[in-house]
């Protein structure tokens, strides 16, 4: 974005600004900078964690649109399709006309931008378009949990409208009056809805009856997955530790993004240990290739598995009667991360 911003300020300026180019020449060396850091580093078996961009395919561009749009409009308590006429309903609707609001601000800061030449004001609406487009074209888009990777755009919309504020209506006041009503009724529906939502909800209600049906079973030490293992490690206060791997060519190998290597040391755990493998969730990826022969292979003999319902979702659970750790690969290669990290 800062490139682009730089480029289109030369281009509608035509000025020869020499912070702006020295500030685009750094961001440009940077790129190559950063992948020779990188493989002197992999070089010494220090983990370098990258997530490649790859453009999805045509047909799966829709797909993407629909899950930004249902993303989108429910962090920001916008859908009201579908719903009745109601206090909650209004409350949903006056989120969406906040949110082109924000849009049609984007645009007066864009265009205030090349007026006066600011790198700022254009910096922000071409944040917010590239990290939407980029959003729609990646390939890595599955579920409604990856409109994290855009949530950044929510907190550039309030800067752009206050922008907006400031330079288009701090003269009106009537439009200052309205639009402070609107936005303190809004404020006061969302914490009302929001207070509503949360009365009587447990969170994690599954991962405490997967850690319970672990417990029963006397399994204390255990691998799955980065999204499986933490959070279950966490509901169960460590009673339960599920370490995070990854199976990369029919092989488990210790998965290092926020994790410590001694987790996987043979002597970090004495005794019976288990693979939690999710059979039909959205991270049910991660483990895919480490089949039943695969396992076999690494691992030995299983000493039981289990299937195990929690929802919608199913989990396969097996269990070795030592700790499979000391069968792990040595060498842990950094391209592990191409495709587990998200």
């Amino acid at each position: 974005p800062m490139l682009i911003a730089i480029a289109i300020n030369y281009l509608f300026t035509k000025v020869s600004n020499k912070p702006y180019f020295l500030s685009g020449f750094s961001l440009l060396l940077a790129i190559p900078s950063s992948m020779y850091i990188s493989r002197i580093l992999e070089n010494i078996n220090i983990l370098v964690a990258r997530t490649p961009f790859d453009f999805a395919n045509l047909n799966v561009i829709p797909n993407n649109i629909s899950i930004f749009t249902t993303g989108y409009l429910g962090v920001l308590n916008a859908n009201f399709f579908g719903k009745s006429l109601s206090f909650e309903s209004a409350i949903n609707l006056g989120n969406l006309m906040l949110l082109a609001l924000g849009f049609i601000s984007l645009y007066f800061m864009f265009k205030k931008g090349i007026q006066e030449k600011n790198i700022t004001f254009l910096f922000i609406p071409i944040s917010v378009i590239v990290a939407i487009i980029s959003f729609l074209l990646f390939s890595q888009i599955t579920d409604l949990s990856r409109i994290r990777y855009v949530i950044l755009t929510l907190f550039l919309f309030s800067t752009s409208i206050l922008f907006l504020i400031k330079f288009q209506f701090v003269n009106n006041k009537k439009v200052l009056y309205v639009l402070e009503i609107f936005l303190v009724i809004l404020i006061v529906g969302n914490i009302k809805q929001t207070f509503a939502t949360k009365r009587g909800i447990i969170p994690n209600i599954p991962n405490y009856i997967l850690t319970k049906y672990l417990s029963d079973n006397n399994l204390y030490y255990g691998y799955s997955d980065y999204w499986n293992s933490n959070i279950n490690t966490y509901v169960s206060k460590e009673k339960i530790k599920i370490r995070q791997v990854v199976c990369v060519n029919g092989l488990m190998y210790p998965f290092l993004w926020l994790a410590s290597d001694q987790w996987y040391r043979q002597d970090a755990y004495s005794g019976r240990t288990f693979v939690l493998i999710e059979k039909n969730g959205g991270d049910e990826s991660y483990l895919r290739e480490c089949n039943e022969n695969a396992r076999l292979s690494q691992f030995g003999k299983p000493e039981k598995q289990d299937i195990i319902y929690v929802g919608n979702i199913e989990y396969l659970v097996v269990v070795y009667n030592y700790n499979i750790a000391k069968t792990f690969p040595q060498k842990i290669y950094p391209e592990l991360y191409r495709e587990n990290k998200r």
